[in-house]
């Protein structure tokens, strides 16, 4: 970065509400629809709640495809900044690219390498997926009469062109695609080590607009599957209050500090931790009783024992 060759890049990550909660429904959409008309703001209620008429798989697909369109809504449309979805497998990539269209906000396209049928589909059922990638790719060999073709003219509009917004991936374009434009990546598929420094790639290349200026100050990295845990210090009353929480350690994990929710908390944070990457609903972190938890660190260990 200190050369200027690519970009910091800036994570977040982010977990979607499954269970329909009216006062949690309220309070995101005060905060996520103003400037928008009493009509646009009926309009994206009803679309939330189309979630419930699904079954849970497809209900964690159609809420992250939501939180998706708005976001990306919000913070990049019309900017000429685009963004690349990571779906699980190619049947949740085509069910993401069918809830964003009918979102309606945003526009996006589908690259996949052709059906295999030794291929898994975790999140939808089985027969019925694969069914649905094999019609997709044979709709695409029909218009661009070519896997090669397919690949090359969805990859020239994603960079040349003012759509597709967002590019939905499985596997291809996570290594060796080099698209300025392409500033944030949304993961909603768990990558590790190589896979995941080669991912990361995508968004922190240097992007420059057409008076020459820098146009790209960072790459985002959205995370709807990982855990990124912050452990905050409380300095204390004597300390101005700007300065009272400090950051001491963040780690991609659930921190240990978080052991005395196992004893006090209706659920863990290792509990909702398993939750939130299995996609299922974030269970209550109420507190029901007091706790305290020691470190025992060096001199301290040896006189406890």
């Amino acid at each position: 970065m200190a050369d200027g060759a690519i970009v910091p890049l800036l994570y977040e990550g982010r977990m979607v509400e499954l269970e329909q909660n009216q006062a949690a429904i309220d309070i995101w959409f005060e905060r996520h629809t103003q400037g928008l008309t009493d009509q646009q703001k009926a309009d994206l209620k009803k679309k939330y709640a189309r979630a419930e008429m699904l079954n849970k798989a497809e209900q964690v697909i159609y809420m992250r495809a939501f939180d998706i369109s708005e976001h990306y809504r919000q913070n990049w449309q019309g900017t000429g900044f685009k963004a690349q979805l990571v779906a699980p497998n190619k049947a949740a990539a085509l069910r993401y690219k069918a809830f964003l269209d009918e979102l309606g906000a945003v526009t996006s396209e589908v690259i996949i390498s052709p059906p295999d049928e030794r291929e898994g589909f975790d999140e939808i059922d089985a027969e019925e997926s694969a069914d649905a990638v094999v019609a997709f790719w044979q709709r695409m060999m029909k218009r661009y009469g070519s896997e090669e073709d397919y690949n090359k003219q969805i990859v020239n509009a994603f960079k040349f062109g003012d759509e597709p917004e967002i590019l939905i991936v499985v596997d291809k374009l996570l290594t060796g695609f080099d698209a300025p434009r392409n500033t944030v990546l949304y993961l909603a598929r768990r990558l590790k080590d190589h896979s995941l420094l080669q991912a990361i790639a995508r968004v922190n290349r240097l992007y420059e607009d057409e008076s020459g200026s820098k146009a790209k100050d960072f790459g985002y990295v959205i995370d709807y599957v990982g855990v990124l845990a912050v452990e905050m210090f409380h300095l204390g009353a004597h300390v101005p209050l700007a300065q009272r929480i400090a950051v001491n350690e963040i780690a991609p994990r659930v921190h240990n500090s978080g052991h005395w929710t196992i004893e006090a908390c209706g659920a863990s944070q290792f509990a909702n931790h398993i939750r939130a990457v299995a996609g299922w609903p974030i269970a209550s972190t109420a507190r029901h009783s007091d706790a305290l938890m020691v470190n025992l660190i060096g001199h301290d260990a040896d006189t406890r024992r």
